[in-house]
């Protein structure tokens, strides 16, 4: 989480980002920006808030595992809704997870719901959200949706 003081770096193109240090600790990561060569910028986490396909265009060290990669490169920009869920708590935590889905599978339903109306996409979206991460996924508190 963003805490004051720190410092978020936006609107920052990024073409390579590698882990450094011991990779038990996770390390630190380390972005390499495409403004110039010498500019280097050092975090704890970074978020790629960009679609798959784009997100394959950086080089990522070491690599993101197989299926996310696959998912970067073979998911067509057209096939991707985002919706963002916010929860008193973060319910998936409990289950080891960090609460992003993603389907490659279900590019289909997306384009069903393009059209449709918010109130579908979210009761379609929230039924999914219940398959993953449990009943508690239904206690939404408010939404993001970007179709």
């Amino acid at each position: 989480m963003w805490a004051e003081g720190e410092d978020v770096s936006l609107l920052s193109a990024v073409i390579n980002v590698a882990r450094t240090g011991d990779p038990e600790t996770r390390g630190r990561m380390e972005m390499l920006t495409n403004v110039s060569d010498t500019l280097r910028i050092q975090a704890q986490k970074v978020i790629v808030a960009i679609p798959p396909k784009l997100a394959g265009r950086i080089v990522f060290r070491p690599p993101l595992p197989t299926a996310h990669d696959q998912l970067c490169q073979r998911a067509p920009m057209g096939s991707i809704g985002k919706v963002i869920a916010i929860y008193k708590t973060p319910l998936w935590r409990d289950q080891g997870l960090n609460g992003e889905v993603s389907s490659p599978e279900e590019t289909n339903e997306m384009r069903r719901l393009d059209d449709a109306p918010e109130e579908e996409i979210l009761v379609a979206v929230t039924e999914d959200f219940v398959i993953y991460f449990g009943p508690k996924a239904r206690e939404v508190q408010s939404w993001a949706l970007q179709m």
